[in-house]
């Protein structure tokens, strides 16, 4: 599938993929869910092309991801959209990440921590707490 000037993107949650939303005109992306596409790459395909084009009017870009779990490949591909999002500095356009992750998950700490590691670009790590049972 090939996706040319997106200026909105909506996919909802499925099984195995994430909710997707990214306004272009803002500079907003959002991953919620479960990520373990069978195809990652062609998942996250259309999403990377997005940020690359993209031209918010801010000249801010926001990538808040709130993931479940994701899986090895789904990993690799966070990579590239983060690297995507680091080239967008050559176009004076500032990008930075959100990783949540849920109280006490140690792995999903220790991803985000690493992607911040891996890219020069602002990661706010974010701990959400757990929802209050029966609720």
């Amino acid at each position: 599938m090939k996706i040319e000037n997106w200026l909105f993107m909506h996919v909802n949650e499925g099984d195995n993929t994430p909710m997707v939303r990214f306004d272009a005109e803002v500079g907003e992306l959002q991953l919620r869910g479960r990520c373990v596409p069978a195809d990652a790459t062609g998942f996250f395909a259309p999403i990377i092309s997005a940020v690359r084009d993209c031209r918010p009017t801010g000249k801010r870009l926001l990538i808040d991801v709130k993931l479940d779990y994701f899986n090895t490949s789904s990993a690799k591909n966070l990579l590239d959209l983060f690297k995507t999002a680091e080239q967008l500095l050559k176009k004076e356009i500032v990008p930075r990440i959100v990783w949540h992750y849920i109280e006490g998950d140690e792995d999903l700490m220790e991803s985000g921590q690493d992607y911040a590691a891996l890219v020069s670009i602002p990661v706010e790590l974010v701990e959400d707490k757990l929802p209050a049972k029966g609720k």
